[in-house]
């Protein structure tokens, strides 16, 4: 008599309770996870993208040892890649850093870390390249062009313990959240003890493989400035020299670079006929999403849309002090 032989598919194996009972059993199929019970998983939250975000230093997933978070993982990322996810995005905390090298025994790399946390992701989807984002990519910097119309000079300052020991305008990289006028009206008044009124940009570049930059590349804007005071108060931590400086003395002094001497030509043209062709105004708009603003910044049109974003900042100073 002959035997029939019943191949089981690996659904049916796992399921077959007189084989494993009592045990939990894991197996992997065509880099597909299945298991033999419904473990506990991480509980996170899905992006548009199928990508699932968990959040380990929220307070409310439980302090996990070691091996227990190396069993969790290992649980959820079948789970995960069995329901379709392209990708897992986890969020430590630096007291978890025991925890960040069980992830990265489970295929995790980091993405970015800042301050005191750090967010590992994986990509998912054995079918397609990568598809995941790199971090920040650009650091954002900003300078003010501050100009006095009665004497035609500018506010201009030399940096300490610089390569290149250059008069320049007084700047420095925008903080998060920070809008461009902000960055440029701080930074004067903290190296030069000046206050000023942003009015637009005048010019910006982009430059890549910057010294000091980490890898980043770097965006800087130079911003076109009145002055409301004139007392210089030198930030000498920061700055080894600060002045007032005739624009044509600063064009034509050996101490400058490309992009100052640029800019001083677009200020004279600005003086000589007007800084509408040379300056380009923000403007503030809603955003698409809920509850948000932006400022665009642009020339050559002029309607009875929103209030120049400088007006905007005028009329909130002038309520902030009246009131």
């Amino acid at each position: 008599m002959k035997r029939q032989l019943h191949i089981l598919s690996p659904v049916q194996l796992l399921n077959n309770s007189a084989l494993f009972k009592g045990h939990r059993v894991k197996l992997t199929v065509n880099n597909v996870c299945l298991t033999s019970s419904n473990p506990p998983i991480l509980e996170g939250e899905c992006d548009k993208y199928q990508g699932m975000h968990i959040d380990l230093a929220d307070g409310v997933h439980e302090d996990f040892s070691v091996e227990k978070f190396d069993l969790i993982l290992g649980d959820s990322l079948c789970r995960w890649k069995k329901e379709g996810f392209a990708s897992v995005w986890i969020r430590f905390t630096l007291q978890q850093g025991a925890l960040i090298s069980v992830a990265a025994n489970h295929g995790f790399v980091y993405h970015h870390a800042e301050n005191k946390h750090a967010v590992m992701c994986q990509w998912l989807d054995m079918d397609s390249p990568s598809r995941l984002p790199q971090f920040a990519t650009h650091q954002v910097g900003v300078a003010g062009c501050v100009v006095d119309h009665e004497s035609k000079s500018v506010l201009v300052i030399r940096d300490k313990h610089k390569r290149y020991s250059l008069w320049k305008f007084p700047g420095g990289l925008a903080e998060l959240g920070e809008d461009l006028n902000q960055t440029a009206v701080r930074e004067i008044y903290e190296e030069t003890g000046v206050k000023s009124e942003f009015h637009g940009i005048l010019a910006f570049r982009q430059q890549h493989d910057q010294p000091s930059a980490y890898g980043r590349s770097d965006l800087y804007f130079v911003c076109y400035m009145t002055p409301l005071t004139f007392d210089l108060k030198p930030c000498l931590r920061e700055i080894e020299a600060c002045m007032w400086m005739d624009l044509e003395e600063l064009e034509s002094h050996p101490q400058t670079s490309a992009i100052t001497r640029r800019i001083v030509k677009l200020v004279k043209k600005g003086l000589g006929e007007g800084f509408n062709d040379v300056t380009f105004v923000g403007q503030e708009f809603q955003s698409i999403y809920k509850d948000l603003k932006y400022v665009m910044y642009h020339r050559g049109i002029v309607d009875d849309g929103p209030l120049p974003y400088v007006h905007s900042i005028l009329e909130a100073r002038r309520k902030k002090t009246t009131g």
